[in-house]
């Protein structure tokens, strides 16, 4: 079963859908070139067979003509378990298939452990195939200490809260944090406050 903190993580890019392809382009570099639109995808990636794989996020990018720019398998990680690497290129392969354009993964992990073994290349086969995944571990995650930009975009701020909030940007963190926890209902708060105080 998913604990608090996966749920939670994988709710902020539920809920801010530009967030996955803003930090693809700020974090890593990745060109989207004029987005116009960002959608959910169904994140179920079953084969003809009988086993059915399922994601935990998929999103797509489009232009101002409505054509798919990029699509975002977004997987949040906690711990290391190999059979996810065997998976993952599964759902990047059905998206970038359903979508007719270029995929990425990006895994999602508040661990540098995790990051560490999911930022390894995975092969495909002994050709040189290989799919890279995009991780954004808490090194990456953004810092964010101004409160208007964390009422601008409360799940950056969250973010931010995870991976710097004990740190030496503690005193600037925080206020943002919760400058932004302001700008969101009150069920949602609640859930943000347990799983960011019991990770």
């Amino acid at each position: 079963m998913p604990s608090y903190l996966h749920e939670g993580l994988l709710d902020l890019f539920r809920t801010a859908v530009s967030l996955a392809p803003t930090l693809l382009v700020e974090k890593f570099d990745v060109p989207l070139p004029d987005v116009a639109e960002m959608r959910a995808e169904p994140c179920d990636f079953t084969d003809m067979g009988p086993k059915e794989y399922r994601g935990d996020l998929a999103l797509s990018t489009h232009d101002d003509r409505n054509q798919p720019i990029l699509g975002v398998c977004v997987e949040v990680q906690l711990n290391k378990k190999d059979d996810r690497r065997w998976k993952w290129p599964v759902y990047v392969a059905t998206l970038r298939s359903r979508l007719g354009c270029p995929a990425v993964l990006l895994v999602v992990t508040p661990s540098r452990q995790v990051a560490e073994w999911a930022a390894k290349p995975i092969e495909l086969g002994p050709c040189g195939s290989v799919i890279h995944p995009l991780v954004l571990g808490p090194d990456r995650f953004p810092l964010v200490t101004d409160p208007d930009e964390a009422r601008c975009c409360p799940e950056r701020a969250t973010l931010s809260a995870i991976a710097h909030g004990a740190g030496p940007y503690m005193d600037e963190v925080l206020p943002a944090f919760l400058a932004g926890l302001m700008k969101i209902d009150d069920e949602r708060v609640k859930c943000i406050w347990i799983w960011s105080t019991t990770r």
